[in-house]
């Protein structure tokens, strides 16, 4: 079983503007802070438990606790309920949700021979990857 565990930086993404404008409705000005706001992943996992925080300097964009395999629900900062689960797909973490306006999203999420995670996000016809450069 591979371990995620680390610090990231986003460092890269693609069609991520496009995906966040259709697929979640947000602005174009709050993509663009998205973007440039220095998103970093830190990441632990003991086994199939993880803590999995997302941060900006200004905001904690997600932080939760989950088991692979264990549904839960979830809050984004928007007040949307969020329902997820993850799981493995062989060495890939895979999550699926569902917002609650019935909108289905997955995130693949594959640790890369480097050390770096590719995220590749989808949901319907549209998608997107990001990378995240491991720092420790």
């Amino acid at each position: 079983m591979v371990n995620f565990t680390g610090l990231y930086a986003a460092e890269n993404a693609d069609g991520f503007e496009d995906y966040m404008h259709c697929v979640r409705g947000y602005p174009k000005e709050r993509i663009a802070t998205m973007l440039s706001s220095g998103v970093k992943m830190d990441l632990k996992q003991d086994g199939d438990k993880f803590h999995l925080k997302m941060f900006t300097p200004d905001a904690t964009l997600f932080d939760q606790c989950f088991a692979v395999g264990k549904p839960f629900e979830y809050s984004r900062r928007t007040g949307e309920k969020i329902n997820m689960l993850f799981r493995w797909q062989g060495d890939s973490l895979i999550t699926e949700s569902t917002d609650d306006k019935g909108v289905k999203e997955n995130v693949h999420r594959e640790l890369l021979s480097n050390g770096d995670i590719k995220a590749t996000m989808t949901s319907g016809n549209k998608s997107c990857s990001r990378i995240f450069k491991v720092l420790k």
